[in-house]
């Protein structure tokens, strides 16, 4: 056997890489492939087949004298290409449901696998599992003796020019997009970026130096709760005696009609805000469902991309479930997805939320792999009230239906909302938007049952969503966490008790999740722990901005004032600066018009990384 025999399964690999990317293209383009935008994101793979198949040729003439190895060489080379061509196809369907390729970081975050299975159903069609097929196929093929074959030296020539011209036009094609594109997003090599990321998640010091300096007033964004100003609130003479908190999963404030959006999704909450202060800049300082539970259990920040919390090991401030507990509350957390998950019923618990109650508890349809439906657990809620009226109490609901794959109950009747429309994504969209209306049209039942059982004067909801989620409008990014613009992380947030608002407002005050804790117990008149991280929104001092994080894809920090919208990326070495007053869509980067602003932030960035890090040295080792 000779070290030439791998260039037809080298140029067969090449090819599928080619055919995958051409795929993706034709889909996100849905106008037929487009020749320089396939040049410029498959370059890198052919690049990569070409590394396979270098190393292959290396260890056929390493082992020329020993056969037995030669031939064990030979088939793990074809294995290998085997494997790598179905990941190839595979990736089609994760850069259409995620918008990146996969990385050690995604599977880290993604808890269960198997709570994938609906998602991953959804995105996966008869052609990928064709592709998949075929790639094996083709492999098994060349194992063949009879395909052991190499072309001739002009053959071999030609086409290693045509690679060679393919990989420089298309590395120059890829460097003119924007970073943040989905031309650059796409051409990144699944297989590079699944290899280099496990290296670094194993191997090395993930920690993002940030080292611009920052004036020592810049920490006072940071200071706890406990130690800012906190005025009498006149309404609240007589404080709610419960607290309910629903929390819409995957809900961004941009598709809501509570929020402007063309979309008619919310007119239960819309009629419902007559009743309710609504707080027009609400954000999640990170886009997943676990890095959300930090801020809203315990008003502590999720912590940093290389040492999210709880995972930095730290215990966590109390939360006001045992604050509550400790003034004779009965206290509950209602999950929709299976409390076992990435140890929410631990974390639930330890924040004090007592009655931790999942699918197996609440019974019912599952609504997909993720979880049960919004209806039952709304029923769950309602009937956990019943069952003792005489205590107060503090409650925690969780939904699901609104998480991809965007499932229906059978009583619900789908719209078009589209109506003809083709934005990006427009069957997904779609869905998306009954889903949130069929998680609005539960919320109008729990106020009707809440006023019903004489509780609504007494009971303060709290409607807010756990991050955003993205439809490819009007940036390249999907679903969430890839992302630190307005449909990612701006969120609703809404107070609801018909004593206290009788007419409803609107506030333009500027806040993120760290802060509804420590705004409920100023509310509540009990006093915030001192550990806790954020502020009331009715504080006089609070800091008036809200950091934001991302990590699918490398790192992302930001921040926001209302005012100007401020993204860096570390890990690609750009920044971006909007002015979200004139520019809510953030297409217009200001950062060169306007470079002491971008450094005035970035420098806040610098702080906000220092005093998080701070932080977490100056925790108690948690005991587990």
């Amino acid at each position: 056997m000779r070290y030439r025999h791998v260039f037809l399964p080298t140029l067969l690999l090449a090819i599928i890489f080619v055919a995958a990317k051409g795929v993706l293209v034709w889909r996100q383009f849905e106008a037929g492939p487009y020749f320089s935008t396939l040049v410029a994101v498959s370059a890198e793979d052919i690049l990569f087949a070409l590394a396979i198949g270098g190393l292959a040729a290396v260890a056929l003439r390493v082992t020329a004298n020993r056969p037995r190895l030669q031939r064990a060489s030979w088939f793990m080379f074809l294995g290998l290409c085997a494997l790598a061509g179905v990941y190839a196809v595979a990736n089609v369907g994760v850069m259409r449901m995620l918008g990146y390729p996969l990385n050690a970081r995604m599977f880290a975050l993604a808890g269960r696998v198997k709570d994938l299975r609906s998602s991953l159903t959804e995105h996966c069609d008869v052609g990928l599992v064709i592709g998949m097929s075929a790639a094996v196929a083709v492999f098994v093929a060349a194992s063949h003796r009879r395909l052991r074959v190499s072309p001739g030296r002009k053959s071999r020539v030609a086409l290693a020019a045509i690679a060679v011209l393919w990989m420089v036009g298309g590395f120059v094609l890829r460097a003119q997009p924007l970073p943040d594109s989905w031309v650059r997003r796409a051409g990144k090599s699944p297989h590079r970026e699944m290899l280099v990321s496990l290296a670094t998640r194993l191997l090395f010091d993930r920690r993002a130096e940030l080292v611009t300096p920052f004036p020592e007033s810049y920490l006072n964004d940071f200071k706890p709760a406990a130690q800012r100003g906190r005025p009498a609130l006149p309404q609240f003479a007589v404080p709610p005696r419960n607290v309910l908190m629903i929390v819409l999963e995957s809900t961004a404030a941009k598709y809501m009609s509570l929020y402007g959006s063309r979309y008619d999704t919310t007119p239960n909450l819309v009629a419902e805000s007559s009743h309710a202060i609504v707080f027009d800049h609400a954000y999640a300082h990170v886009g997943y469902t676990f890095c959300s539970r930090m801020p809203l259990l315990y008003s502590a920040y999720p912590g940093l991309p290389w040492a999210f919390s709880p995972l930095a090991g730290q215990t966590m401030p109390k939360g006001l479930g045992m604050l509550m507990k400790e003034r004779g509350a009965r206290t509950a957390f209602f999950s929709a997805a299976d409390p076992e998950w990435d140890s929410l019923l631990y974390v639930a618990q330890d924040a004090g939320l007592d009655d931790v109650r999942g699918p197996a508890e609440l019974g019912g349809r599952m609504a997909s792999s993720w979880g049960t439906e919004d209806g039952i657990i709304i029923d769950g809620l309602i009937r956990w009230i019943d069952a003792d009226r005489s205590r107060p109490f503090l409650a925690i609901a969780w939904t699901d239906q609104t998480h991809d794959p965007y499932t229906l109950a059978a009583d619900t009747k789908p719209i078009d909302f589209l109506a003809g429309a083709k934005p990006p994504y427009a069957e997904n969209l779609n869905r998306y938007l009954n889903a949130v209306r069929q998680a609005d049209r539960h919320l109008g039942r729990l106020f009707a049952a809440l006023r019903e059982r004489g509780l609504a004067d007494d009971t303060l909801v709290v409607i807010t969503g756990d991050h955003g989620e993205a439809f490819g409008d009007p940036h390249d990014v999907i679903g969430h966490g890839g992302g630190l613009f307005e449909e990612n992380l701006h969120v609703p947030l809404m107070f609801w008790n018909p004593r206290l608002f009788p007419t409803g407002r609107r506030l333009p005050q500027v806040g993120g999740h760290v802060d509804i804790n420590p705004t409920l117990a100023h509310m509540l008149g009990i006093e915030p722990p001192a550990n806790w991280q954020g502020a009331s929104l009715f504080s006089p001092d609070h800091p008036g901005r809200v950091y934001l994080l991302a990590d699918l894809a490398g790192y992302q920090f930001g921040l926001t004032d209302g005012h100007y919208k401020y993204i860096y990326n570390f890990s690609d070495a750009y920044e971006r600066l909007y002015d979200l007053t004139q520019d809510a869509d953030e297409r217009c980067d200001l950062s060169a018009q306007h470079p002491e602003i971008a450094g005035q932030m970035r420098a806040r960035v610098s702080a906000f990384v220092h005093a998080e890090e701070e932080f977490q040295k100056a925790a108690v080792p948690a005991r587990r």
